[in-house]
């Protein structure tokens, strides 16, 4: 597996493994302009460059100027429990040093991505506080945060 910057050519294979249940137009949206700022990380095959297997959202200026925000990580879903999402996570806070943040952060809904909470508790994320209500479905949403320039 090889993490690289998506391209806009790589849109439709990031949609086509959004489970349709969690795809909302909000979501193509948002995949459509981070793809364009070059703010979309792709988990793709060692062999085909071009086979998406999962992609990663990073949002720029997360509560201020310091803090990037990993929006958004999807697996494809055959490659699930394949650390695909750990990849991600790893290629998320080399592009957060690279850019000169101070700190990384993502979220979790509470009730059910235990495997995001103990990626992110892996690589050295730390509890950092909850959302009450944090998106459109409600719920809690456990907050992460990682240090990563000094």
């Amino acid at each position: 597996m090889k993490i690289r910057i998506a391209r806009p050519e790589d849109f439709d294979c990031c949609v086509d493994i959004v489970p349709q249940d969690l795809l909302t137009s909000r979501l193509k949206a948002r995949l459509g302009y981070l793809i364009m700022s070059r703010s979309a990380l792709l988990a793709v095959e060692d062999d085909n460059l071009t086979a998406v297997i999962g992609f990663g959202l990073v949002e720029h200026d997360f509560f201020d100027d310091n803090g990037m925000y990993l929006r958004t990580v999807v697996v494809k879903e055959d490659q699930r429990n394949s650390k695909v999402g750990s990849k991600l996570l790893e290629a998320a806070v080399e592009y957060a040093k690279r850019l000169g943040a101070r700190r990384l952060f993502f979220d979790t809904y509470a009730e059910t991505e235990e495997a995001s909470k103990r990626a992110g508790e892996s690589s050295g994320f730390k509890p950092s506080g909850y959302i009450e209500n944090m998106h459109d479905e409600g719920g809690r949403y456990n907050i992460y945060s990682l240090p990563v320039f000094d």
